[in-house]
């Protein structure tokens, strides 16, 4: 993910298509602490 704003869409058939084969999604999203973005990185 470039920004903290990115989504991802999961259409409706393929929810559908999960839930029919018992198959549970589970999704560990975070952004990454503004201050570690910008270690390392030459200041103006």
């Amino acid at each position: 993910m470039g920004s903290g704003n990115e989504g991802v869409k999961i259409s409706p058939e393929t929810m559908l298509a999960l839930g029919q084969r018992g198959i549970m999604l589970s999704l560990d999203i975070y952004e990454r602490d503004v201050s570690d973005a910008h270690k390392g990185m030459p200041q103006a």
